[in-house]
């Protein structure tokens, strides 16, 4: 197995990262970046050998719908033009929030693992510096801990809870912040257990902000892994986009 082989099925077994960080993997693999160029016959295999990551993680094949509907040729072009379209993502995500609320010495909730979300958080932080995270564990994967080492690494004052541990202290938060793999009008994608954190904020009486874009929208919610579940929309849950907040199932708090 090549080294560029090697770094697709890295991807494809990847069960750590949101979307939008494997979206960039495929990237900078299919771009050559830190590796070998791929030939024609490596980019086939590579797009057809993708598909196999799960359907929940809509922002992956949205990217290799639009490599294979522009050839095997444009490739490059392709690559470049979408790197540029969604690089600043998580800076439009947190002028909009910034826009939203003061955050000034927030106690922030955040569970699972999303490169968004860790970007937009530490874009916060450079705003309000005294911010602090509650980040869970996230079981069963624990991929919350990969997060948490993040936010250290950031310099944000953070803490490491479990799951449990967060439904406890939610009514001592200010907000959640949460990211989103897939959502439509009715309700969002995320990683199992983003609903009983949910409800357990919303009951709470405190705002929860999902962290999405538009290449996650879809007709009809799929997904295959029971690491995922659906949350239903409905009072008290922002979903904050490159547009702004979604009014169509948003109810102002």
């Amino acid at each position: 197995m090549t080294t560029f082989e090697k770094r697709i099925q890295e991807i494809i077994n990847d069960r750590a990262h949101g979307s939008s960080t494997l979206a960039s993997k495929i990237v900078q693999a299919l771009s050559g970046y830190g590796g070998e160029q791929p030939d024609r016959q490596q980019l086939k295999w590579a797009l057809k050998s993708l598909r196999q990551v799960d359907k929940s993680m809509v922002v992956v094949h949205h990217l290799l719908d639009e490599l294979e509907a522009r050839g095997y040729k444009a490739v490059p072009e392709t690559l470049e033009h979408y790197d540029q379209q969604w690089r600043d993502i998580d800076q439009k995500l947190a002028s909009h929030l910034l826009r939203q609320r003061n955050w000034d010495s927030s106690q922030i909730l955040t569970h699972s693992h999303s490169g968004v979300l860790l970007s937009v958080i530490c874009r916060l932080h450079e705003c309000s510096p005294s911010i602090e995270v509650w980040q869970t564990v996230s079981a069963p994967g624990g991929e919350g801990r990969l997060q948490y080492q993040a936010l250290q690494r950031g310099g944000i004052q953070s803490h490491l809870v479990t799951d449990e541990q967060a439904l406890a202290r939610a009514p001592d938060m200010d907000a959640a912040l949460f990211g989103v793999d897939q959502y439509n009008d009715q309700a969002l994608v995320n990683k199992r257990g983003t609903g009983v954190l949910a409800d357990a904020m919303l009951t709470a009486g405190k705002p929860v902000f999902v962290l999405g874009d538009s290449r996650k929208r879809v007709d009809r919610l799929s997904w295959t892994s029971d690491l995922f579940e659906s949350v239903p929309f409905r009072e008290g849950i922002y979903l904050v986009t490159e547009t702004g907040l979604l009014p169509a199932f948003i109810t102002s708090s």
